[in-house]
């Protein structure tokens, strides 16, 4: 497990502080399959902890701890807020349970609203039925007259329904666009790696900013551009919109503050963060969006092959998501490749630490590094495993 590391977090009066309207609810808090412990230790950061279940975290808390997690989490894709959850045996069993939530707190009265319907192990045998069954006992409950105020906002409000069994819970999406989407990357090379999942390796790897950090492959540099807003201490969510400030009850006055301080950091430069790819047209797209992120001074990005670079101290980590699946489709040409950059790493790299994304135990073989499996999970629709060692 990571170690924990200094994060700007809720106090533990504002963590449990709850806004008018919205009170203290379950959430879940998702990320990959897989990264759950990553997810847990960095919510064990900002003073939270929560039940893990597959796919996240579930939580019970209130509104203040609901925007911190969206503002610091950098390891969550999307929270959602559990408004009712009951038995259900027919679709009228789950009407009367979505009747039964609190929407007037989430939802607009004559807001569009989008329900997603997940089924696992219940009966029920189509989805589109319970959607609508929902849809049309959440207007049940939003019913009255309409109140003063501004005009309901024209974007869906995202419903979320899980049948699990003779289950069925009912959530609000409180996210939007999923949380890895920090808002720079908007050049992409083949196949890039998500920024929460980025973030994950890097804390399953122990890495922290006073440590050397360089990725030989790093395409959009999302691996060297995720590090650097770490070191440079920019809250993920800092720069973005949610869902959840469209809720009737959101506190726009105190999310602007929470906003503000979120977005100030503290300079660490004291060790160097380097990507670098062979292909140029990548690397100026990393420098792109680096260049977005504001942290194009904080790193050092360059076209080279693995073989040319040099490193830029005597420790630090390697972190790498190479080329496999379809980038590289001919299992000859993976296994001379991993076995070349084996090869490179002891001969030029010896002390430092490599954390490498291996599709099988077979490319691990031709590495012939001392790594150990951390955890799995999928990249994409791609499974891999996330190995950490030291090399010799």
């Amino acid at each position: 497990m990571a170690k924990s590391r200094q994060r700007k977090r809720p106090s533990s009066r504002t963590a449990r502080g709850l806004n008018p309207g919205f009170g203290t609810r379950e959430m879940f808090v998702l990320t990959t399959p897989g990264l759950e412990e990553a997810l847990a230790d960095e919510l064990a950061d900002l003073g939270l902890h929560g039940r893990m279940d597959k796919g996240g975290i579930a939580i019970d808390a209130g509104a203040i701890t609901m925007r911190a997690i969206h503002l610091y989490s950098r390891v969550a894709s999307s929270v959602r807020i559990r408004v009712t959850r009951g038995r259900a045996e027919n679709l009228e069993d789950v009407g009367r349970v979505a009747r039964a939530g609190a929407w007037k707190s989430f939802i607009h009265p004559n807001q569009p609203v989008k329900v997603a319907v997940a089924n696992s192990g219940s009966r029920f045998r189509h989805r589109a039925p319970v959607a609508k069954k929902v849809e049309i006992a959440i207007r049940d409950a939003l019913r009255g007259p309409r109140l003063p105020g501004p005009r309901p906002p024209r974007e869906e409000a995202v419903v979320h329904v899980r049948l699990v069994e003779g289950k069925v819970i009912i959530s609000m999406e409180a996210s939007g666009e999923p949380l890895n989407k920090r808002g720079w990357r908007r050049e992409a090379g083949r196949a890039p790696i998500r920024e929460n999942i980025a973030a994950a390796m890097l804390r399953l790897a122990d890495w922290n900013p006073g440590e050397a950090l360089v990725d030989p492959m790093c395409g959009s540099g999302t691996f060297p551009i995720e590090a650097a807003t770490i070191a440079m201490g920019r809250a993920s969510g800092a720069r973005r919109s949610f869902n959840f400030e469209r809720f009737p009850c959101h506190d726009a006055k105190a999310f602007k503050k929470e906003r503000a301080e979120a977005s100030t950091g503290v300079l660490d430069a004291s060790a160097p963060i380097v990507g670098g790819d062979r292909d140029e047209g990548v690397i100026a797209a990393a420098l792109k969006n680096a260049r977005r992120a504001e942290v194009d001074d904080r790193v050092e990005l360059r076209q080279s092959t693995f073989q040319e670079l040099e490193p830029p101290c005597e420790s630090g980590l390697i972190i790498c998501n190479p080329p496999y699946g379809e980038r590289v489709s001919k299992k000859s040409v993976i296994g001379a490749m991993y076995r070349d950059l084996g090869r490179a790493m002891r001969a030029e790299w010896s002390g430092w630490r490599i954390a490498i994304l291996l599709p099988t135990a077979r490319t691990k073989d031709a590495l012939d590094l001392p790594v150990e499996e951390i955890t799995r999970f999928k990249n994409g629709s791609l499974s891999v495993v996330l190995y950490v060692g030291s090399i010799p």
